[in-house]
C-alpha cells in the first residue's frame, strides 16, 4: 500500500464517537420529546442534552487531534452521564405509573365509601360505585400528565402502534381507561372478596355508627378534607439532579479563573481531565496541588487497599502523620508570591528539596531528611516507599495558612496542622503516591468563566469554583430532594389530630354501654380497638379521598375560570394561575395519605386505647389457657371453639391442612381423613429452649352428633410454653375457619 499526497486517512475512531453520540442522544431527544408531548415537567432534560451535546463536540475535537487516549477516557464520563439521564428519564415514567396506580386505587375507595353510605340497596351501591370510579379515572386521565402517560405506556404494550404517536386524541385516552380501569376494577373487586369476614363486619359497623351521627362526621369530614386539600396543594415535593449554585464569597479581584475540587473525601481528580483542561482554548495556565494527606488517600498493597501517611525522619528524629503538599512553584511564584513567605530557598520545577515548618527545630536548613510513606495493615505498619530530600527552606506555619488562591479562600485548605505540613515540588519527590486535589486554571479573559464553571460541573462531577474580578461562586451538580411549604401546614395538621381526638373520645363516651355489651358477650379487648380504628380509619381516608379529589377538581376550576370570564370580558378579574399545580403526582397521594390518613389514625390512638381498657371490665388482658385444659390422666384435651356436621369434616380437614402446612411451630408427621368426617393429625412440638420434642395429636372427633376439633398432648408438657403458643393459634385457626369458608366459596362462584 502506498500512502501519498492523494491518500486520504479516515479517522475510525472519531466516527465511531459520532455515530454513538448520535444514537444516543437521538434516543434521549426522543423520550423527551415523548413526555413533553404529555405535558410532563421535562424542562431540565433539555437543558442536560443541550450541555451533553457541546460537550460530545468536545470529544469530537479530542479525536480529531488524534488524542485516542484521552479521548476514550472522556466516552466513559459521556457513557456515565447518558445513563444518569435516562434514569431520571425512566423514574418520570415509573412516577407516572405508580402515580395512575394511586389514583385508581383512591377512584375504588372513594367510590365504595360513598356508595355505602348513601344507600343499602346494592343495585344502586353498585351504579354509585362504578359512576364515581369511572368518573374519577376519566377525570385524571384526561387532565393529569402522569395519569395520561401511564395509560398511554399501558396501551403500548398491547398495542405497539401506540408507542411513540404524533398525537392522541380523547377516543384513544378513553379506550385505555376503559380497558385498563376495568381490569384495576375487576382486581380490586376480587381482593375485597378476600377480606375476612371480620374485618367486613367491622367495616359495616363503623359505616353503621358514621350513618348514626351523620352531621358531627360530616362537619368532621369537611374539616378534615379541607385540611387535607390544602396540604395537597401548598406542600410541594421535587427531586432532580442539577446544577447548583452552592457558595458565593468575595474573591481576588487582580484574577479571573477556575479552581477544581473533588467533592468526596475520597475523590480525586484525574490525570487525563487535567491533560483535557490544559489543551483547551480557554486555558491560559494551569496548575495543580497535590497531597498526601495523612490518614485520607489510599494505596494499593497485596491486592488490597490502605490507608497511607507520611513520616519525616532526621537523625532519629521522627515527626508522624504529615501532611505533604505539591505545588507548582513558577505558578505559585507568579500569582501568589509564595516564595516571599519562605526562608531562604524557594523550590524550582521537579526540585528534589521540601520546604518545612519552622517549628520542627531539630531540622536545621540544607539537612538531607528520609520521607517514608507507609500504610496501616492488619494491625501494624508497612513501609511502601521511602525517599531522601534536601530542606531547602522554611516557613511561618500561622503566616502560610492564610495565604489565598484566586478565590480568596486559603492556599493550603484541607490541611489539618501546617506545623506538621511540608511542602514539595510536583514532579520530583512523592509522586508516584500523591493524588491531585486541586485544579486551578487562569482563563483567557474573553471567558465567561461562570457558565463554563457550570459546564466543567456536569461534565466531570467535581466542585468548580469560578473566580470572577473578585465575585467567587461555587458550583456543583447534586441531587436534590425538597420539601417546600411543609411549615405553612403544621398548625392545620395539628388541628386535624385534635379534631379527631376530640371526636372519638366523645364517641366513645356516647358508646359505653354499647361496649360493655361487646365485653359481656365475648368481644375481647383487641377486638374493640380493632372496631374503633377501623371507624377512624374509615374517616380519615374518607378525609383523604374528598381532599385529594376536591382539591384538584378545586384547582381544575380555577384554572378554567380565567377563560370563562375571558368570554365576558372580565378576564383581569382572575390572575391565571399555574400548570404546575395539576401534577397531582404520586408525592401529592403520599402527602394526602400522610395528612388525612397517618395524621387521623395517630390522633385516634388514644381514645381507642381507653375503649379498649374499657371492655377489659377488670379482666386480664391475656387468659390463662391452661383453665380451659382437661386433664385425663396421662393426656390432656384442649377442645377448640367449633361444631360443625359430619358432611362438613372434609372441608374443615382441608383448612386444617392448608394451616398448618404453613404454621412454624408444630410440624405434621401424619394425617388422615375417614368416611364419617372424622380425621387426624400426629404432630410434632420442639421446645426451642431445651430441643425436647414430643408429639400430640388434632383430632375431628363426633360429640354429640357434631365433629369438635380437639388437640390431645401428654400431660406432663402441659406447662411449656410452645404449647400453649401452639393451643392460642389453633383456636385463631378456627376462629377464622367460618370467614375462610363463606370467602373461598364466594371466590369460586365470582370466578
Amino acid at each position: 500500500m502506498i500512502i501519498d499526497e492523494n491518500t486520504t486517512l479516515v479517522n475510525w475512531a472519531l466516527l465511531a464517537a459520532q455515530n454513538y453520540a448520535e444514537n444516543e442522544l437521538g434516543s434521549i431527544q426522543k423520550d423527551i420529546e415523548y413526555l413533553s408531548k404529555f405535558n410532563v415537567p421535562v424542562a431540565g432534560g433539555y437543558q442536560k442534552l443541550a450541555r451533553l451535546e457541546a460537550r460530545f463536540e468536545e470529544v469530537f475535537e479530542t479525536f480529531s487531534r488524534e488524542d485516542y487516549a484521552l479521548g476514550a477516557k472522556l466516552i466513559f464520563i459521556m457513557r456515565d452521564k447518558i445513563e444518569l439521564l435516562r434514569k431520571e428519564l425512566n423514574l418520570l415514567r415509573l412516577n407516572s405509573v405508580l402515580t395512575a396506580l394511586a389514583v385508581i386505587i383512591f377512584s375504588y375507595g372513594f367510590g365504595s365509601l360513598t356508595s355505602v353510605i348513601i344507600t343499602e340497596d346494592k343495585r344502586k351501591r353498585f351504579l354509585i360505585h362504578l359512576s364515581l370510579y369511572f368518573l374519577m379515572a376519566i377525570l385524571f386521565i384526561i387532565t393529569q400528565p402522569y395519569v395520561k402517560l401511564a395509560f398511554i405506556t399501558f396501551m403500548e404494550k398491547i398495542i405497539p402502534s401506540y408507542a411513540y404517536m404524533p398525537y392522541l386524541d380523547v377516543t384513544d385516552l378513553l379506550l385505555s381507561c376503559f380497558i385498563f380501569g376495568s381490569a384495576a376494577l375487576m382486581l380490586l373487586t376480587v381482593l375485597s372478596l378476600k377480606l375476612p369476614s371480620f374485618v367486613q363486619f367491622v367495616i359495616r359497623l363503623g359505616v353503621r355508627h358514621i350513618k348514626a351521627r351523620i352531621k358531627r362526621i360530616t362537619l368532621t369530614l369537611i374539616t378534615i378534607s379541607i385540611i387535607v386539600g390544602a396540604t395537597v396543594i401548598f406542600i410541594n415535593i421535587t427531586s432532580a439532579s442539577s446544577i447548583i449554585e452552592s457558595g458565593r464569597w468575595e474573591g481576588r479581584r487582580e484574577f479571573s479563573g477556575l479552581i477544581i475540587e473533588p467533592k468526596g473525601r475520597y475523590e480525586w481528580i484525574k490525570s487525563y481531565e487535567v491533560e483535557w483542561i490544559k489543551r483547551q482554548d480557554w486555558s491560559n495556565v494551569t496548575s495543580i496541588r497535590s497531597s498526601i494527606i495523612s490518614g485520607t488517600v489510599v494505596a494499593p498493597y497485596q491486592e488490597e487497599w490502605t490507608l497511607i501517611s507520611v513520616r519525616l525522619r532526621y537523625s532519629g528524629i521522627s515527626y508522624s502523620f504529615v501532611d505533604a503538599i505539591g505545588i507548582d512553584p513558577d505558578f505559585a511564584v507568579k500569582f501568589y508570591n509564595l516564595h516571599t513567605y519562605i526562608t531562604p530557598q524557594f523550590l524550582e520545577e521537579n526540585d528534589t528539596g521540601i520546604l518545612i515548618p519552622e517549628t520542627m527545630y531539630d531540622i536545621p536548613i540544607g539537612a538531607y531528611v528520609e520521607i517514608e510513606i507507609y500504610g496501616t495493615w492488619f494491625g501494624g505498619e508497612v513501609i511502601l516507599h521511602k525517599t531522601p530530600a534536601f530542606v531547602k527552606g522554611k516557613f511561618n506555619p500561622k503566616i502560610i495558612a492564610s495565604v489565598p488562591r484566586i478565590d480568596g479562600k486559603p492556599l493550603f485548605g484541607g490541611v489539618r496542622n501546617p506545623e506538621n505540613m511540608i511542602i514539595y515540588a510536583n514532579g520530583g519527590i512523592l509522586k508516584d503516591y500523591a493524588v491531585i486535589d486541586t485544579v486551578t486554571v487562569i482563563t483567557n479573559r474573553d471567558v465567561d468563566v461562570k457558565e463554563l464553571a457550570r459546564n466543567l460541573a456536569f461534565l466531570f462531577g467535581k466542585k468548580v469554583t469560578a473566580n470572577d474580578a473578585g465575585d467567587a461562586v461555587s458550583y456543583e451538580e447534586i441531587f436534590i430532594f425538597a420539601v417546600t411549604g411543609l411549615s405553612s401546614q403544621i398548625v392545620p395538621i395539628i388541628l386535624t389530630a385534635l379534631i379527631i381526638f376530640s371526636s372519638m373520645f366523645s364517641v366513645i363516651y356516647e358508646r359505653r354501654r354499647e361496649i360493655d355489651t361487646l365485653a359481656v358477650v365475648g368481644g375481647t379487648p383487641k377486638n374493640v380497638l380493632q372496631i374503633f380504628m377501623i371507624e377512624a380509619l374509615i374517616i380519615g381516608l374518607f378525609a383523604t379521598f374528598i381532599g385529594y379529589f376536591g382539591s384538584y377538581i378545586v384547582m381544575l376550576i380555577f384554572k378554567a375560570l380565567p377563560t370563562l370570564l375571558g368570554i365576558f370580558g372580565l378576564s383581569t378579574l382572575m390572575p391565571s394561575i399555574s400548570a404546575t399545580y395539576l401534577h397531582w403526582s404520586f408525592t401529592a397521594v403520599i402527602v394526602a395519605i400522610l395528612s388525612g390518613t397517618v395524621v387521623t389514625l395517630f390522633g385516634s390512638l388514644i381514645p381507642c386505647a381507653r375503649a379498649q381498657n374499657l371492655s377489659l371490665l377488670g379482666r386480664e388482658k391475656k387468659r390463662d389457657i391452661l383453665e380451659d385444659v382437661k386433664v385425663r390422666d396421662d393426656v390432656s384435651e384442649f377442645s377448640l371453639p367449633l361444631k360443625i356436621a359430619a358432611l362438613e369434616g372434609e372441608i374443615l380437614y382441608v383448612y386444617l391442612k392448608k394451616c398448618l402446612d404453613k404454621d412454624k411451630i408444630a410440624v405434621v408427621k401424619s394425617r388422615e381423613i375417614f368416611q364419617d368426617g372424622t380425621f387426624k393429625f400426629d404432630l410434632e412440638l420442639a421446645d426451642p429452649r431445651t430441643g425436647l420434642r414430643f408429639p400430640m395429636t388434632l383430632e375431628g372427633t363426633v360429640r354429640e352428633g357434631a365433629i369438635s376439633p380437639v388437640i390431645k398432648f401428654p400431660t406432663k408438657h402441659k406447662h411449656r410454653e410452645v404449647l400453649h403458643k401452639f393451643l392460642y393459634q389453633s383456636e385463631k385457626y378456627i376462629i377464622d375457619y367460618r370467614s375462610w369458608k363463606e370467602r373461598y366459596f364466594r371466590v369460586i362462584i365470582s370466578r
